[in-house]
């Protein structure tokens, strides 16, 4: 009855008689009512529990622990502990029975996942010093602190909208000998922290917050999880740089190509000089863009989708995943288009960061609270995107974006989220998806790399390589004076086509024009 009673709990067996059971029953009922009709025991709390805590832990919240007051650390036992019948949950030191099991289940998924599923350990009378000076928002309904920030407790108090993202321990009360939760109002009239009811559904963002309520855009950039340095570094270099020399250049495209002419977008051929050593134009490419509706919706998307995975991952490690999709840009480009203009913008980055969404709502589907919803939301985003690079393309410039580039960062940024991304909870077919994410990340940079630098370059679709391609008019090679499209693969050929005195008998020419008109006539 001590055990059942740290619970609000009421002992019933089967040689009570029916007055005393109906008795009971009756205080059973009052508890259920007192406690907001919150049943003090059940079978399907632990797998809501479950689901919340995996959530927040997919959201990287904070775990929290709180335990009796004056036992902090007492009272654990281990997982496998639970089912023998000798093992104490309900002694009263530490922790109440449930959460005992709660923590029992941290435990475990410490020693098999690692830190990511850490908590930290503290008294229950620490709530008092974490409800004090709040106050709630009757427009947000969210609990901030004096200087008007989210407190620190509301934030810890949430995986979902019906329960809490830390284990909390009841607390006794002297008034009923009953257990309370941990965040019932103090005697004083401090304001508590929010309940469990799902009033405050909202309240704190993550990683997904952009996609669940729009609502919480402007908390995440008024208080972010973590200020974006790299995205804010990013856009205070590729702006300046391109306003600077459109405004006073003028050309199709702007930017550090400007400052460095032809030095820095991606090409590895310039009629058969050899560019391939030039190995920062890999990257360097992202610094330049065409319009404004490119650059700017490249922004759009960094900010987007960049803030909250950069406060998920941290700096370092954000900043790797979106250039290595800026590389991934670069690889699809070379080997499917190494003729056409050279490529120009961090498209390959900002759908790195959209094919690394697309993993997480892969690796932690059932985690998630409304994944269809941020589904839906990134391939609005990619349309819209696709459209915009159609309209700022143009294959009759020395430089343009490229549709093969931001296939290029999204599937790369699909691999490394799969890889290196954080996977709550890794069911056995996650482990596969796992290995053949890695495999083939491996062989695509494997694979991209060794096609791209080969020489003389050619695309997948090409029977031969070539680096040099003109329109060329030679009665005695054609027999009539017609331009025909040729094409080189060394400096040797070059020069029989060129050394001529007519200044008009050799031409520029696009691709496209030339597999439009017959394709291309003399491969040399």
């Amino acid at each position: 009855r001590e055990q059942a009673q740290a619970t609000s709990a009421v002992v019933v067996d089967d040689k009570m008689s029916e007055e005393e059971y109906a008795q009971r029953l009756q205080i059973a009922e009052r508890n259920w009512e007192a406690s907001g009709r919150v049943a003090a025991w059940g079978c399907k709390w632990f797998q809501l529990w479950q689901h919340n805590v995996e959530l927040a832990v997919a959201r990287s919240q904070s775990l929290v622990v709180y335990y009796y007051r004056g036992e902090k650390g007492k009272g654990k036992t281990k997982w496998e502990d639970l089912a023998d019948p000798a093992t104490e949950l309900w002694n009263g030191a530490g922790l109440g029975g449930s959460q005992k099991v709660e923590v029992a289940y941290l435990d475990r998924m410490i020693a098999q996942y690692g830190p990511v599923w850490k908590y930290k350990e503290l008294d229950v009378s620490s709530c008092w010093a974490a409800g004090r000076g709040t106050t709630r928002s009757r427009a947000t309904g969210r609990y901030t602190t004096t200087d008007g920030r989210p407190s620190r407790a509301s934030a810890a108090s949430r995986a979902s909208r019906n329960s809490t993202a830390s284990t909390v321990a009841p607390m006794d009360s002297e008034e009923d000998g009953g257990a309370r939760p941990a965040w019932s109002v103090p005697a004083d009239g401090a304001q508590a922290p929010p309940s469990d009811n799902g009033e405050d559904e909202d309240e704190y963002s993550d990683v997904d917050s952009m996609y669940t309520d729009f609502s919480d855009a402007a908390e995440m950039l008024i208080s972010p999880m973590k200020w974006p340095i790299f995205i804010l570094a990013q856009i205070l270099v590729v702006w300046p740089l391109w306003i600077y020399f459109k405004v006073n250049g003028g050309g199709f495209v702007a930017g550090l190509d400007s400052l460095y002419p032809a030095k820095t977008d991606l090409r590895i051929n310039v009629d058969c000089q050899d560019l391939r050593e030039e190995w920062w134009r890999w990257l360097s490419y992202q610094f330049t863009h065409a319009g404004v509706t490119h650059i700017g919706f490249n922004t759009f998307m960094l900010l987007f989708l960049g803030v909250p995975l950069e406060g998920f991952h941290g700096h370092l490690h954000f900043a790797f995943m979106f250039n290595f999709g800026v590389f991934g840009g670069a690889c699809c480009f070379l080997v499917t288009d190494p003729h056409g203009p050279s490529l120009v913008g961090m498209s390959g980055g900002c759908y790195s960061l959209l094919g690394m969404h697309m993993a997480d709502i892969l690796m932690n589907f059932a985690e998630k609270e409304k994944p269809r919803r941020k589904l839906f939301i990134l391939l609005a985003i990619a349309v819209v995107d696709l459209v915009n690079v159609t309209m700022s393309s143009d294959s009759g410039q020395a430089a343009s974006p490229s549709h093969w580039a931001h296939l290029g960062g999204y599937v790369f940024g699909l691999l490394v989220g799969v890889v290196v991304g954080r996977n709550v909870v890794q069911k056995q077919n996650e482990k596969y998806i796992w290995l053949a994410s890695l495999l083939l990340g491996i062989a695509l940079v494997a694979f991209s790399l060794a096609w791209a630098l080969s020489w003389p370059p050619r695309s997948l679709l090409e029977a031969v390589p070539w680096c040099w391609g003109r329109q060329v008019s030679n009665a005695s090679a054609f027999g009539n004076n017609n331009f025909h499209c040729v094409r080189c693969a060394s400096l040797d050929c070059i020069s029989r086509w060129t050394s001529t005195s007519c200044d008009t008998c050799v031409m520029g020419v696009s691709i496209s024009a030339c597999e439009s008109t017959g394709g291309w006539e003399v491969t040399g």
